[in-house]
């Protein structure tokens, strides 16, 4: 990721259809599957099942549904609007090391998908728990860390400089980002993203609340110990020998 870019969901949308790969139809399901990569998916529209792991969990516009690693997983569509959804792995991480694998379950057919409700399921974020939460904060500006963004019409997030990068999703809302000088004007359903060591700041529009979802990989590089923002003192940084 060198430098900011925006895919427009209005422009994207046929593209994602004619292939196929990120959309299923009515009744359509996935192939059953696994990999060595942990995934979050953000459902953009429709409404459908995931299957992990022998579990089948309902999902629908806004949620966000958990695979960890190595899970047998498919998903299936119910509605008869298409299922799109966004895809957050750690799979790019993956590809310069040798410990990415990827496993198709033998028989299809036989997979077995026992039905657990969205709130009894530690994988899956209903939006509307999140969006109650966040709605809950007064503040113009409210994070619920990992997983939700989202500010007031008219608020402004405060300025960013970190070496994680990331990716938002518009899930409600429109407004602009300031990016290293750069102006990128976004509304719902649209996908930006924004490089490590970037200055950025959101401004919502004036209107209506705006929701984002964030995927980054922050908790890699404070595991790392390689996380720092420009308000660190960076003498705190240095290691004790």
């Amino acid at each position: 990721m060198t430098g900011p870019h925006i895919w427009k969901y209005e422009e994207i949308r046929p593209l994602i259809m004619q292939a196929g790969e990120l959309a299923l139809m009515a009744n359509e399901k996935t192939i059953v599957h696994r990999y060595t990569a942990f995934s979050a998916t953000f459902i953009i529209e429709g409404a459908g099942f995931a299957t992990i792991n022998g579990r089948r969990v309902p999902m629908k516009r806004g949620d966000v549904v958990l695979t960890p690693s190595w899970n047998w997983h498919n998903q299936d569509s119910v509605a008869k609007e298409p299922l799109i959804w966004l895809d957050m792995v750690d799979v790019s991480t993956l590809k310069h090391l040798p410990a990415g694998f990827v496993e198709f379950y033998k028989d299809q057919q036989s997979y077995p998908a026992d039905p657990v409700e969205a709130e009894n399921s530690p994988l899956v974020f209903p939006w509307a728990d999140m969006k109650a939460k966040l709605d809950a904060d007064q503040r113009d500006w409210v994070s619920v860390p990992y997983l939700r963004k989202s500010c007031r019409e008219g608020a402004t997030s405060p300025p960013v400089r970190e070496t994680a990068s990331a990716v938002y999703h518009v899930i409600e809302g429109s407004g602009y980002s300031v990016i290293d000088g750069q102006e990128v004007q976004w509304s719902r359903g649209d996908t930006f993203c924004i490089p490590a060591w970037h200055r950025y700041c959101h401004f919502a529009s004036v209107g209506a609340p705006v929701y984002l979802v964030r995927s980054d990989d922050k908790p890699m590089l404070n595991a790392l110990g390689f996380y720092r923002n420009e308000h660190m003192d960076a003498e705190a940084l240095v290691e004790e020998w």
